[in-house]
């Protein structure tokens, strides 16, 4: 049976990336991406080096 592609993209598929530095005027909007706490970093790296969730079965919940 035949895998689901769901893009149909072919793996030898090369793409060349347009940069466009023409300047955007004042009226449009800009999305300016915020900066991510240090805190969360902290968090991701304390999660990754938890020995409970090393392992392949899932954390176990206590009720």
């Amino acid at each position: 049976m035949a895998e689901w592609d769901p893009w149909g993209v072919p793996e030898d598929y090369e793409c060349e990336v347009i940069e466009d530095d023409t300047p955007i005027p004042k009226h449009v909007p800009q999305y300016q991406p915020v900066a991510l706490p240090d805190e969360l970093f902290k968090i991701l790296d304390d999660v990754k080096s938890d020995p409970a969730l090393q392992g392949d079965a899932p954390p176990q919940v206590k009720a």
